[in-house]
C-alpha cells in the first residue's frame, strides 16, 4: 500500500484516487447534514446525508479532507495522526478521491474526499487508535460477483470444509511459554513498516501522476 502525505495528494490531478494518505489533524469542523440530489438517491435510501471537513497537514501543506456520509469525528482528536485508505474491489480502488473545489470562482482549492467505502483510522496519544470502519452498504467481498456467485459460470462456490484437526484455542499460550506481542507492539511494527514502504514507493506515485497530468494537458491543448 502506497501511503502519501498531504503535499503529495495536493499535487495530484483532479479526479485521481490515492491509495492511502497519512497526516496530522490540524482542525476539525462539526459534521453537518446535507440533502442529496434526487439522481444520486438509490431506491429505499434516505436523501439525507452528512458532510464534515478536516484540515490534515504534513507540516508543509494543509489539505482539506471532506468526510462524506460517515460518523462524526470529534474535535478532541485534533493533533492526532490520521490514516485514510481506499477499498480495493473488483472495479478498482474506491473510497478516496482527489478533487478541486472552485471557490470563489476561478480559485481552485485541493481537497481529498472520503466516501463510505474508505477506511479511517485516527491514532491518538499512547498508541491508541480509533478506527471508523468502511460502511458495509453496497460493498461485497472482492472475489464475489454482484449476483452473489464467486465465479462467472452461474454456480455458487462450495462451502469451505472444516479442517480435520481444528485450530488450537487462541487462548492457549505458545508452547515456549512466552506471551505473544501486545497490541501496542504490533501497532508499532505495522506503523514502521508502512512508513518504510511509503518512503520507498512515494516517488513512483509522483512520477505516474505527473505523466497522467502531462497527458491531460496535451489532450486539452490538441483537442482535434
Amino acid at each position: 500500500m502506497l501511503v502519501l502525505n498531504a503535499s503529495q495528494v495536493a499535487a495530484m490531478s483532479d479526479g485521481s484516487v490515492p491509495e492511502a494518505m497519512r497526516g496530522t489533524i490540524k482542525k476539525v469542523w462539526p459534521r453537518t447534514e446535507t440533502k442529496k440530489q434526487a439522481q444520486f438517491v438509490k431506491p429505499g435510501e434516505s436523501d439525507v446525508g452528512s458532510l464534515q471537513k478536516l484540515i490534515v497537514t504534513d507540516g508543509t501543506t494543509d489539505l482539506q479532507v471532506m468526510i462524506d456520509g460517515r460518523d462524526a469525528i470529534p474535535s478532541s482528536v485534533t493533533g492526532s495522526s490520521i490514516l485514510l485508505t481506499t477499498f480495493k474491489g473488483d472495479r478498482g480502488p474506491s473510497g478516496l478521491k482527489r478533487k478541486d473545489n472552485e471557490y470563489p470562482k476561478g480559485t481552485f482549492t485541493p481537497q481529498l474526499w472520503v466516501y463510505r467505502a474508505g477506511d479511517i483510522v485516527v491514532e491518538g496519544a499512547g498508541d491508541t487508535a480509533q478506527r471508523q470502519a468502511p460502511a458495509p452498504a453496497n460493498r461485497a467481498p472482492a472475489n464475489v460477483h454482484a449476483n452473489g456467485h464467486t465465479n462467472g459460470n452461474g454456480q455458487r462456490q462450495p462451502a469451505a470444509r472444516q479442517p480435520a484437526n481444528p485450530p488450537a484455542n487462541p487462548q492457549t499460550p505458545p508452547a515456549n511459554g512466552k506471551a505473544g506481542a501486545s497490541a501496542t507492539d504490533r501497532a508499532a511494527i505495522i506503523k514502521d513498516y508502512k512508513r518504510r514502504v511509503a518512503k520507498a514507493a512515494s516517488g513512483y506515485e509522483v512520477c505516474i501522476d505527473a505523466a497522467f497530468g502531462l497527458v491531460k494537458r496535451l489532450d486539452a491543448r490538441h483537442k482535434d
